[in-house]
């Protein structure tokens, strides 16, 4: 099925949950998407720390739930200090592996 839709035009793939796909059925469907294209990115949906995800699993980009409830509190509750929003973007970005901070269209 994957083959199926990328031949039809996807290039992405979003997998919802991934942190509950055994690394076995991850690693296949990873190769199943990359040897179609290679450059199709994979972002897996993971609601905590997702560091072992990008480094171990491979995964693409991950999405980053702590940054964006951030934000979201920054907005949504302005006496929020700053700093504090500061702290968790840098601990954020520093938990990223340098060789995944970008796309491949980006990179």
């Amino acid at each position: 099925m994957i083959k199926k839709w990328m031949r039809l035009g996807v290039d992405a793939w979003r997998l919802d949950v991934a942190n509950e796909i055994s690394d076995h059925m991850l690693d296949n469907i990873k190769h199943v998407i990359k040897d179609e294209k290679k450059d199709t990115y994979v972002v897996g949906e993971i609601w905590h720390n997702a560091t072992e995800w990008i480094s171990n699993n491979g995964l693409d980009g991950v999405t980053n739930y702590a940054v964006s409830r951030a934000i979201l509190s920054f907005v949504c509750d302005p006496p929020m200090i700053s700093l504090s929003i500061a702290v968790l973007l840098m601990k954020s970005s520093i938990a990223i592996p340098k060789s995944n901070s970008n796309p491949p269209c980006l990179s």
